[in-house]
């Protein structure tokens, strides 16, 4: 702006005040546009200046400056400005700079805002109110997230990690349960830092290896070497599970048993749910109470499936069987005289009292076979 615009004196005025008033100017001035120094102490002259400057100045670029100072709070006011013509921008590109968009916003009208990388000690982005907590470059490619002067989460290109944790305070927690979570124990070890982990009911041969982007689920469980026909086996031990083999693990095949099982090659016919034995030729024969040969101590299983003379057939050592009907619940069931399960402990002369279990349903006994001793002869 020129100076005579400014101040509201043109040159000729401006001079002849300095040679009329010795007062204002300290010697002869040449007055021009862009020189005005000296200023002395005539107060009238002084405040007339002043007056015109704030006036020209309040209606100069008014899209960009207001007020040039405001001496009372030091704060340099400016108008709000648009993405086109930023209030604070610069010569060389006018266009890029800043502007305030709405209440409480400040917008970087175009372009790219570049900041030094920070450390973890000092974060390039962070807050008044906590100046140790922010963000920073890791130099990795990547980011860190900065809490109170600690690395707590990095962002790589495909990852985001986090710091090992512990049993009281887990990586990955809940904020209404922050002591609930996991976090990693040892080399190779996801643990959970206490509680219950709940899983949906798998109805389906839904438990495969990694390779089949599910759940990856490792045994090195074998069923002695015994493949189970139309169930699919793993073949080592690094193999998935599938839910059948799994089944088949804890039911012997059969979907009513529940708990410890083997097999044997069947002397007689046998019928599912009846008590049986291992003889002496490790043929399994049919038990009863009627005496000592026929019902062994610490000998006695049931049988999980029906099976004919010389085949193969599958016995429950323990567990719940639920292949009955009508059973008294709560009730405790004995070895009858036929090898099937009565309320009533044989009490004839030289039979054997062996308890086979508690029936917890009207189908299922939990069989837990107790050699209770003989009936005196």
């Amino acid at each position: 702006m020129p100076l005579s615009v400014l101040t509201g004196l043109n040159q000729y005025q401006i001079a002849e005040r300095s040679f009329g008033t010795p007062g204002l100017w300290n010697a002869p001035l040449l007055a021009t546009d862009n020189n005005f120094t000296q200023l002395n102490t005539d107060a009238s002259a002084l405040s007339q200046v002043v007056s015109n400057i704030s006036t020209n100045l309040a209606g100069w670029n008014a899209g960009s400056i207001s007020t040039i100072l405001n001496t009372s709070a030091g704060t340099l006011v400016i108008g709000s400005g648009t993405a086109l013509n930023p209030s604070i921008a610069f010569s060389s590109e006018t266009s890029l700079g800043w502007y305030r968009s709405a209440a409480s916003h400040m917008d970087l009208s175009y372009g790219q805002l570049s900041v030094p990388g920070g450390a973890v000690t000092l974060p390039t982005y962070t807050f008044v109110s906590n100046r140790s907590t922010g963000i920073i470059d890791n130099g990795t490619p990547g980011l860190d997230v900065v809490v109170a002067g600690t690395v707590a989460g990095r962002g790589l290109t495909n990852q985001w990690l986090t710091v090992s944790g512990s049993a009281v305070l887990p990586t990955k927690a809940f904020t209404s349960e922050i002591s609930l979570g996991f976090y990693r124990s040892g080399a190779s070890v996801i643990a959970q830092s206490y509680g219950t982990l709940q899983v949906p009911v798998l109805s389906t041969n839904s438990l495969m290896p990694q390779s089949g982007n599910t759940i990856g689920v490792y045994s090195q469980l074998s069923l002695n070497n015994t493949v189970l026909t139309g169930l699919a086996t793993p073949s080592n031990a690094s193999d998935g599970v599938p839910k059948t083999y799994a089944d088949a693990l804890l039911s012997g095949g059969v979907s009513s048993f529940r708990g410890d099982w083997t097999t044997g090659i069947s002397a007689v016919t046998l019928s599912a749910g009846s008590f049986c034995f291992f003889t002496s030729t490790s043929s399994v024969s049919m038990a009863d109470s009627t005496n000592s040969v026929k019902a062994p101590l610490a000998n006695l299983f049931v049988a999980l499936a029906a099976s004919n003379a010389s085949s193969t057939v599958t016995l429950g050592i323990a567990g719940d069987v639920g292949l009955y009907t009508s059973l008294t619940t709560g009730a405790t069931y004995f070895l009858n005289t036929t090898g099937g399960p009565t309320t009533t402990a044989p009490s004839a002369q030289s039979t054997i009292v062996y308890a086979v279990g508690v029936a917890k349903s009207a189908q299922t006994i939990v069989f837990a076979p107790t050699y209770l001793g003989s009936n005196a002869t």
